[in-house]
């Protein structure tokens, strides 16, 4: 499928369009023998900001009436010839360059687009966009007005209907694998080239596959590359010889993309059944808290690449990673979902994150499931909400955090309440969507659209004068990770490279079995993270820091996900447990922490802290927790610095104690500042 589109830039035809009025355009010298009458252009407005009055972008599209003609009208440049043009869909306003160059939808396909993708800028007074690019751009029109666009007597259009996520993915990752060893606009050529490949062949009555496709059969795809190979260097009589440009074929990008495309297959095949080897969380929310620098953001973007295969060398962003930037105005849901509006009509206004949103369920349909099944090799939608307490957290995120309690997992079977349960229809209009699509019949039949089993929140978080603290109610429904503690910034390996965190997945479960629990962690008819959520439990009874059955079930889903086989590493889920749950609960002056004992229980006491009173005090919560843990419920893992396990970095290597050291931290606050909290 080919498309042209029209660079305008004179107020003459601006105003024509805008009011659906034929129109000549002109100054044209490419494509004369191509142009053809009833051919489909696309409209960009133009022109120097600080001269013209209209608003620059993609602004709609209408049909060549007549093709070039009086060539030579421009008596400066012989070249110059003119077309008429009837306007015949045109928006209320022009898309800006910089929303078609970054669709947060279709800015893959739009990429190589002319004027509206982010790779050309071209000068010239006409230009083409092919495959994809051309599908993406009626695409792009039918979403913003669905009606009108569907009213339109078209044939394709219905073909048009949705840009394969599953053909993108594959050419993406194309992309990567030939941009190892070639230039970007040789890439460029050989993905263009194979985008037109099939149609052509396929209109000369020879069978070619569907290319982006990681299921193309291979015996196929080499019998594609053979015939071209065959015909690349013919002038006259070969198959590709009225191929236009001529240069696609003459130069070898036929048949050097189809054989690299061979290659790229094929070592997709020889790994599809290799495994990473990635741990499922526990929760599906992430709080990644500590100074500004230290690699939060990058963690969440290298989980979505290594989810993918992807080394860090590869610099495009993968399909399943977004980047949502918290505003400090963000004061209510809407903020985050999106919202309803009345200006020109009624219509849903969508969001970044509901875009992506979308796009998980659209995995989990694309490899077999539905909203109560997930199907295999279902990847991980990594969600970064970048510095997510600039605004209250509680206040924006409240939906989410409701919702994300109604999760249930039996197996491969997935259930979750509707995350966004009304004007279903507006936000499908907005989104692109439509009824015959399964992932929207499925929503409308669910009368919402729910969290997907494979998105993942991860919220960066620093703690200053900027930003808002969090509430308890936001803590025990996350995970938090104190960076500088679980990915430590080793100044030492600077130029080696810092030690890799594992590879993490989606949860697989909600709530732990006991015939899930490793054996480990048997302790007769009982569980011995039971027995140790208990005791911790001693100490914080009758305060606002006491855990409930949630906390118990997280360390019970934690237990699972890590799979402990000695004390050591059981000790080691328990201390990551206390920095993740317990300890960032808790925060207070001196009265707040106090300790009171009830009477007849005996708690030990640290010998350790007893002597060393003038720097960490004595008295409160956090003494008696780490005498507790001293001496009973980590004390295999407790003193010096290589104890226990690294459980959540790629390493052999032992480290220290967290929690002994989180909590020296609090206690030593507390003695000098008659306050204190988990948080740097």
């Amino acid at each position: 499928m080919i498309v042209f589109l029209a660079k305008i830039t004179n107020k003459i035809n601006v105003d024509n369009i805008l009011s659906k009025k034929k129109f000549t355009h002109e100054g044209i010298y490419l494509f004369e023998k191509e142009i053809k009458k009833s051919d489909l252009i696309f409209f960009v407005f133009s022109g120097d900001k600080a001269k013209i009055d209209w608003e620059q972008g993609l602004v709609g599209f209408g049909e060549i009436t007549k093709a070039p003609y009086d060539k030579g009208y421009n008596t400066s440049n012989s070249r110059y010839f003119r077309i008429d043009i009837q306007p015949t869909f045109v928006l209320s306003r022009p898309l800006e360059p910089k929303f078609t160059k970054l669709h947060p939808k279709y800015q893959n396909e739009l990429y190589d687009v002319p004027y509206v993708g982010a790779n050309h800028f071209p000068n010239q007074a006409i230009s083409r966009a092919r495959g994809d690019g051309a599908k993406a751009l009626f695409c792009l029109m039918r979403d913003i007005d669905p009606i009108s666009v569907s009213d339109l007597d078209y044939d394709f259009l219905d073909k048009t209907a949705k840009v394969d996520t599953n053909t993108e993915s594959v050419k993406e990752k194309f992309r990567i694998f030939l941009s190892k060893k070639n230039k970007k606009s040789t890439v460029s050529s050989y993905i263009n080239a194979l985008d037109n490949l099939p149609e052509y062949l396929n209109n000369k009555g020879i069978d070619c596959p569907s290319i982006w496709s990681f299921s193309v059969d291979l015996g196929i795809l080499q019998n594609v590359a053979d015939i071209v190979k065959g015909e690349s260097g013919k002038e006259l009589g070969g198959l590709l010889c009225d191929y236009k440009p001529k240069s696609d074929w003459n130069n070898g990008w036929f048949y050097s993309g189809v054989n690299n495309y061979v290659k790229f297959i094929s070592e997709f095949a020889k790994n599809k059944n290799e495994s990473f080897d990635s741990t499922s969380l526990p929760k599906p929310f992430l709080l990644l808290a500590g100074i500004s620098g230290t690699g939060k953001t990058r963690f969440v973007l290298d989980q979505a690449r290594r989810s993918n295969g992807w080394s860090e060398t590869d610099s495009q962003k993968p399909n399943n990673y977004e980047l949502v930037a918290v505003r400090p105005d963000w004061h209510e849901p809407s903020d985050l979902l999106g919202y309803v509006s009345r200006i020109d009509g009624i219509k849903y206004v969508p969001t970044k994150f509901l875009f992506f949103l979308i796009a998980a369920w659209q995995e989990v349909f694309d490899c077999g499931g539905s909203l109560v099944l997930i199907g295999e090799n279902t990847r991980p939608f990594w969600l970064c909400l970048d510095e997510m307490n600039l605004a209250p957290v509680e206040q924006y995120f409240a939906d989410y955090l409701s919702i994300l309690e109604s999760r249930k997992w039996n197996g491969s079977g997935y259930s979750s309440l509707p995350l966004v349960a009304e004007h279903i229809e507006l936000a499908m209009k907005s989104l692109g969507g439509s009824k015959e699509d399964p992932v929207w019949k499925a929503f409308l039949e669910n009368d919402g659209i729910p969290i997907p089993p494979n998105f993942i929140v991860a919220g960066t978080v620093n703690m200053d004068e900027t930003t808002h603290g969090f509430s308890r109610k936001v803590i025990d429904r996350a995970l938090t990770f104190d960076f500088q503690e679980f990915f430590p910034n080793d100044y030492d390996a600077f130029f080696e490279g810092q030690k890799e965190p594992n590879l993490y997945s989606f949860p697989v479960r909600s709530e732990a079995k006991k015939s899930d629990l490793p054996e480990v962690d048997a302790d007769g008819k009982n569980s011995k993270s039971v027995e140790f959520l208990k005791k911790i439990n001693t100490v914080l009874k009758n305060t606002p820091f006491e855990l409930a059955y949630r906390a118990l079930n997280e360390l019970l889903l934690s237990v699972v996900c890590f799979s402990p086989e000695n004390n050591e590493e059981l000790q080691a889920v328990w201390d990551d447990f206390l920095m993740q749950k317990v300890l960032p609960r808790i925060e207070g002056d001196s009265q707040k922490l106090k300790f009171i004992q009830e009477e007849k229980t005996n708690f030990p006491e640290s010998e350790g802290l007893k002597a060393a009173e003038k720097i960490y005090g004595k008295g409160s919560i956090l003494h008696q927790l780490f005498a507790l843990l001293e001496k009973d419920l980590l004390k295999d893992i407790w003193d010096g610095a290589d104890k226990r396990p690294d459980l959540l970095r790629d390493t052999e290597e032992k480290i220290e104690c967290r929690s002994r050291k989180k909590l020296f931290w609090m206690m030593k606050r507390l003695k000098s500042n008659h306050f204190t909290d988990f948080w740097v």
